[in-house]
């Protein structure tokens, strides 16, 4: 048979050989611990963990580290944000499935909470669950523009920081939103204050280490940052000058005095090198507290 007669055939089976290469590759995904793991490969693998543990969320990968969660059997959606979990374990292969299992026990938790709340009308928030924490305003804006008909419920704190609340259950938070006040018609003030009585209760384990010229506070590894919100906690702290305070994240408050030229360069270099690489962040700048508020330095 000529070469003439044999194209159409060659041509036929490179096309098939070329349609199989690219189902092949469209259907590979490489073990979660590879030593390199795309972003998007990334969020395949915790949308298979996802989907394993709830059979009913349809997942939406848009973005390849934001997903949109839906559920056949309810009207619960959620937006889920993987930028802190990729942060964790995208240079440690070893971490991956821990970090995907922890980040879908949370999903659980938060799922299984949300539907008792609604199957039950005694269901509600309860003020001893309720804690204040700092959030930037960029976090803020994301959050309500991934999910508009659920505005999360806030007040500002400074120019780029808001104090938010949250339910914090055992394995998870869920922050609250005006609908939240609206629907079990809680008060704002009283939901302030049991909020912050909560976090002053929690404070009276806060220790502090000193490292040069810079203090450093422990308190849970959560609510650090929260830490902002007490006015009365930060009457006894005592520094060379007024209080400066670096939040990068959410476990991390340094602080250090105005005095201290030193102190301040370290809390700026500490803030701005963790902005992009720490889980949960909060802030790159450094603030002073001036009367009884914060403002940025």
């Amino acid at each position: 048979m000529t070469y003439s007669r044999l194209k159409p055939f060659l041509l036929a089976g490179a096309f098939v050989v070329l349609a199989l290469v690219g189902i092949w590759k469209w259907k590979y995904l490489p073990p979660v611990d590879a030593q390199r793991l795309t972003r998007a490969q990334f969020s395949r693998h915790f949308s298979n963990a996802l989907e394993k543990r709830i059979t009913t969320a349809r997942i939406d990968r848009g973005d390849r580290l934001s997903l949109e969660v839906r559920f056949s059997d309810s009207d619960l959606q959620l937006t889920v944000s993987l930028d802190n979990a990729w942060a964790r374990c995208a240079d440690k292969p070893l971490l991956r499935q821990q970090t995907i299992d922890d980040v879908v026990s949370s999903i659980v938790e938060h799922v299984e909470q949300t539907r008792a709340d609604t199957g039950s009308a005694e269901a509600g928030i309860k003020i001893a669950d309720v804690l204040p924490v700092v959030r930037s305003v960029r976090f803020l804006e994301a959050m309500n523009r991934n999910d508009s008909t659920y505005v999360a419920l806030h007040e500002p704190l400074t120019d780029d920081l808001c104090v938010m609340y949250v339910q914090d259950l055992p394995k998870s938070s869920r922050f609250l939103t005006k609908r939240d006040l609206t629907d079990q018609k809680i008060d704002l003030d009283a939901l302030r204050s049991a909020a912050l009585e909560n976090l002053r209760a929690k404070s009276k384990t806060a220790t502090w280490t000193q490292r040069g010229p810079v203090k450093m506070l422990h308190l849970d590894g959560n609510y650090e940052a929260s830490m902002l919100v007490l006015d009365d906690f930060w009457t006894s702290v005592a520094v060379d000058g007024e209080v400066v305070v670096a939040v990068p994240a959410r476990d991390l408050c340094l602080i250090t005095g105005t005095n201290s030229a030193d102190g301040i360069a370290k809390l700026r270099e500490i803030a701005a090198q963790s902005a992009d690489t720490i889980d949960h962040p909060v802030s790159s700048s450094v603030y002073v507290r001036s009367g009884n508020k914060w403002k940025r330095m």
